[in-house]
């Protein structure tokens, strides 16, 4: 159990216990991973600086590996699904719908700058971080405002508030690769 927990985040351990299976699935199939990007309305504009990461998305990734995802998304929803009513049902949250989860792969240096995830182009209520593995050098999660960094483990899902109060970042991996899923509800 982690200790001083900022109010607001929720951090649930041996959360899809057997996610390791689905994940070496995908990861047997050699993906075609995406450069992870940030984009910026306002300018129309793509910044890849910020999130120096590579993404799995089942909406624009190569069919070789969409079936073996496909199971994966699905098994996580049904897994993760009671974490995320209690957390809805306990802050009193109401969501309207949820984006696709996407899978991070954060090679060596990889990082997402600090940042929030809610914004007037991209409405979000409440974010979800899932945790694969731990077998990495670097690659924290900090909540900035709350002074809260931590190195999650593997199957633990974190939920926590998408507004500015919660603006956050994970440093860069020095050494291994970090997985992670990321979802977004609004």
């Amino acid at each position: 159990m982690i200790n001083n927990v900022p109010p607001g985040i929720e951090i649930f351990d041996n959360v899809f216990t057997d996610s390791d299976k689905y994940l070496n699935n995908i990861l047997s199939l050699n993906p075609k991973w995406l450069t992870g990007k940030v984009v910026k309305k306002a300018e129309d504009t793509e910044d890849l600086q910020t999130r120096t990461t590579q993404v799995l998305d089942l909406e624009k990734n190569d069919k070789n590996c969409l079936s073996e995802m496909n199971k994966l998304y699905t098994e996580f929803t049904n897994q993760s699904k009671p974490y995320i009513d209690n957390y809805l049902g306990k802050n009193n949250v109401f969501i309207l719908d949820k984006e696709s989860p996407l899978l991070f792969k954060y090679d060596i240096g990889g990082e997402f700058k600090k940042h929030i995830d809610d914004s007037p182009y991209t409405p979000r209520t409440v974010s979800l971080l899932y945790y694969f593995n731990d077998d990495y050098d670097g690659g924290e999660l900090e909540f900035i405002k709350f002074n809260f960094k931590i190195k999650p483990s593997p199957k633990q899902l974190i939920l926590f508030p998408s507004n500015f109060m919660y603006e956050h970042c994970v440093y860069p991996v020095t050494s291994g690769l970090r997985y992670s899923i990321v979802q977004f509800m609004h």
